[in-house]
């Protein structure tokens, strides 16, 4: 009903669908193709991430303001985190076991802690007037990149300290940005852009902290011409020999294996 989402149980060799109107997740058996168990969540579910440190997997519940947090040995619900709203994206950080929440509802990104299932840090990476609605994990820097739905800006949050080190400007005529994946080899962000027909990629050519502290960046946005069909999240790419394909529908299913 309405699947929107999946995330990949690298230690199952599962798949886990996020049905967002019948409020459940569909886990998807990769040898047989066949469903194998179909955990009721929270209302809406939207977006899913896989914690492989735990074999938990995090949904993201857009109708009631909350995570649900499915133990994969059970495929069971074993803790629902309140306090969010209207979340919307949703990442690990795989270096810090940690699961960060793109809070649109408020403009904020959440932290959660992924061994006692509670909200330590809240972090404000827009202004007031801003919509964060995608994140994704850069395993390579230990940072999330953040899309602001409604001026085209990306914020990098610094994972060890949990504040925005860093806001790229993605060139855009008109519209929002979309789904966000990471490319591990090239150390890249492609971004979707909705209403322009093109993918936008944020490249970081600098992975050393200096010595005054914080997290150094250069930034290089690139342009690419994306498929003639109307873009809602990143499709099939094979951008050259040395780039990876990325996959993601709406935004939520990457190459990167945490997440």
């Amino acid at each position: 009903n309405s699947p929107l989402a999946v995330a990949y149980n690298s230690s199952q060799n599962r798949i886990y669908v996020v049905n967002s109107s019948d409020n459940t997740v569909s886990v998807i058996n990769c040898t047989t193709n066949l469903v194998i168990a179909t955990p009721a969540v929270g209302l809406v579910p939207l977006y899913i991430a896989y914690n492989s440190a735990q074999n938990r997997i995090y949904v993201g519940n857009n109708g009631d303001d909350t995570v649900s947090v499915i133990d994969c040995t059970t495929n069971a619900v074993i803790a629902t985190i309140l306090g969010l709203s209207a979340p919307y994206g949703i990442t690990y950080d795989s270096i810090q076991d940690k699961i960060y929440v793109a809070n649109s509802g408020n403009n904020t990104v959440l932290v959660i802690n992924c061994t006692t299932n509670l909200i330590t840090a809240t972090i404000a990476p827009f202004s007031p007037v801003a919509m964060p609605i995608y994140v994704e994990y850069n395993s390579n820097q230990n940072t999330v990149s953040v899309t602001n739905s409604t001026d085209g800006r990306v914020a990098i949050i610094d994972c060890a300290t949990n504040t925005v080190s860093s806001i790229v400007t993605v060139p855009l005529i008109a519209g929002i940005l979309y789904g966000i994946a990471y490319d591990s080899v090239q150390n890249g962000m492609y971004v979707v852009r909705n209403t322009d027909n093109k993918v936008s990629v944020i490249y970081n050519g600098d992975a050393i902290a200096p010595s005054s502290g914080g997290l150094s960046y250069t930034q290089i946005v690139q342009e690419l011409s994306a498929n003639p069909i109307k873009l809602i999240g990143l499709s099939m790419y094979d951008l050259s020999g040395n780039f990876n394909q990325v996959m993601q529908a709406w935004g939520f299913f990457s190459e990167n294996p945490d997440g």
